[in-house]
């Protein structure tokens, strides 16, 4: 669309989207937008696999054997989920900090 405008009103286009401060701005909120949509989607993304791993290990298979030892094939999952649940987490809680502390600076 400004493609057209551009070449009906022969403006270049830089000038065209980036002409007044309100242009401007509005790009720098929506890129910050984004930004912020994107931390958190992959925020949630790191807590769901962590879900996820702990309901693997929840349906894995746990053995006791003729001496008396426990055997779980999947016990590396338990670390694995908690690590990725507190590094969502952790990302989360520093995005919405980031976010409280630009909200006080404007």
């Amino acid at each position: 669309m400004a493609v057209t405008v551009a070449k009906l009103f022969y403006a270049p286009l830089n000038q065209l989207i980036l002409g007044d401060d309100t242009m401007t701005d509005k790009l720098v909120k929506d890129g910050t937008e984004v930004k912020k949509t994107r931390f958190n989607m992959i925020s949630f993304l790191l807590m769901l696999i962590g879900g996820i791993l702990f309901v693997i290990k929840g349906f894995s298979k746990s053995e006791i054997d003729s001496n008396g030892f426990l055997h779980e094939p999947f016990f590396f999952l338990i670390p694995l989920g908690y690590l990725f649940i507190f590094s969502g987490l952790i990302l989360f809680l520093f995005n919405l900090v980031k976010r409280q502390m630009n909200k006080f600076k404007k």
